[in-house]
């Protein structure tokens, strides 16, 4: 698919106002299968992506000469039939042609009156064109890309009928249509949970939901349903009880892994919290708590410190939100050396007692040898003397220091027999095992 992925998070992030957003809006569903992230994640992306195009139709329609129109205009023209309808043949062509070239479009005019055009269709355009491609002479991946990014289109009109469209519960994440299918049905619980429901049932009974795999973890359903029951969590929370009342133990926390999955407007449900106490053993209601709070793509810790304000977090709830919170701000932020003081500052705040360790532990999971070792031990050491506190330089040492044999290996990587002596100094202040 290199054309729908065409150095698409880059581009959009470095020169959205020039290339990018021709293709953001046909690009959004089959982008989405490639990634990693979760399904909640890559929607916020793409509702990010169509805000940066509406900034570039807006800039271009107020700069575009009259000429460039008339120009663009053809070229519409030339997607149409004469009856008006799409011509879809000319379109897999424009496509092929992309792909053809490693992905690069060669005509971004085309490309770009190509996305507007499928984004004016209505739902029963949409549908006749998914239909309309079975009759043409395609490759099997144009094809394809075709009518997924139909399909994401569809989903935001009528998701209920993409789902349709779709056929049979996809359960194989390796196939492109497997998170549109999910997304479709996301926006399908967030506008009509009853709807949702009936429909999700009905596939329940219909056996489309039978699990292969021995990990009940892998039920294909409980993607599904956790989009449901997020849906449901404000407004029917006797029903979100009584559901996941019918399901497993590992079952149950499958369901929670993915808090995402239950945010409504970007925030958490308040009504998570004793749910998660009440479906999960304590470890596990733990995590699922500390995950949902924590946020992911941390870049600041302003929101993480109104949530533990204004949320009734018990102790080792509230630890694990920091702990968690700590690491996601120092494994998504940028490379500033300012970061591990910002984050032992914060965390003196809200968990004094775990600063120093939190923050030797995100330093010592950095590098194990040579250099980075002795950059990140002397980051500790710099820590420990602005703020006073030996917690830092000692747990820092202590993850890297078993025993004798084990402080000469990590010496001898030291290249300045300074801070070699201190680490050796520190490790030596270090409590020993009683054997």
């Amino acid at each position: 698919c290199n054309f729908w992925v065409w150095s698409f998070s880059e581009t959009i992030m470095k020169a959205y106002h020039f290339i990018a957003p021709a293709l953001t809006a046909v690009v959004g569903a089959i982008w989405i299968y490639q990634q990693q992230d979760t399904l909640t994640e890559l929607e916020e992306k793409t509702r990010i992506v169509q805000e940066r195009l509406q900034q570039f139709e807006t800039a271009k329609s107020s700069a575009t000469s009259s000429a460039t129109t008339q120009s663009v205009g053809k070229l519409k023209d030339a997607l149409t039939l004469a009856d008006g309808t799409p011509d879809w043949k000319a379109i897999a062509e424009l496509i092929a042609e992309a792909e053809n070239s490693g992905g690069m479009p060669s005509h971004m005019k085309a490309m770009m009156k190509l996305q507007a055009k499928l984004m004016e269709m209505d739902e029963s355009e949409i549908e006749d064109g998914f239909n309309k491609l079975a009759t043409l002479d395609l490759t099997e991946d144009v094809a394809q890309q075709l009518k997924q990014a139909l399909i994401q289109m569809l989903a935001q009109k009528n998701p209920e009928k993409a789902l349709d469209l779709m056929g049979d519960i996809i359960t194989s994440r390796e196939n492109r249509f497997h998170w549109v299918q999910q997304s479709a049905f996301r926006n399908f619980a967030t506008k009509d949970p009853a709807g949702a429901l009936a429909w999700l049932d009905g596939q329940v009974k219909s056996g489309k939901f039978v699990s292969k795999a021995l990990d009940p973890g892998e039920n294909p359903r409980l993607r599904f349903e956790s989009a449901l029951l997020g849906s449901l969590l404000e407004s029917d929370l006797p029903t979100v009880q009584a559901r996941l009342s019918t399901f497993s133990e590992e079952e149950r926390k499958q369901l929670f892994s993915d808090p995402n999955q239950w945010k409504r407007g970007g925030k958490m449900p308040v009504e998570f919290l004793e749910l998660a106490r009440k479906n999960l053993d304590s470890e596990h209601a733990t995590d699922a708590i500390a995950e949902a709070w924590s946020g992911r793509h941390n870049t600041d810790l302003k929101g993480i410190s109104e949530s533990l304000n204004e949320v009734s977090f018990s102790d080792l709830e509230h630890d694990a939100i920091v702990k968690k919170s700590i690491s996601n701000f120092l494994q998504n932020g940028s490379d500033d050396e300012n970061n591990h003081k910002v984050a032992y500052e914060w965390a003196q705040e809200q968990s004094p007692k775990n600063a120093g360790p939190l923050i030797a532990q995100s330093l010592a999971t950095q590098g194990l040898w040579g250099d980075q070792l002795e950059t990140n031990f002397q980051k500790a050491l710099d820590l420990t003397e602005t703020f006073q506190d030996p917690s830092i330089a000692r747990e820092f040492a202590s993850l890297y220091i078993q025993n004798d044999d084990v402080l000469k290996a990590r010496l001898d990587n030291f290249k300045d027999p300074a801070l070699a002596e201190k680490m050796k100094a520190i490790y030596q202040t270090l409590p020993k095992d009683s054997e």
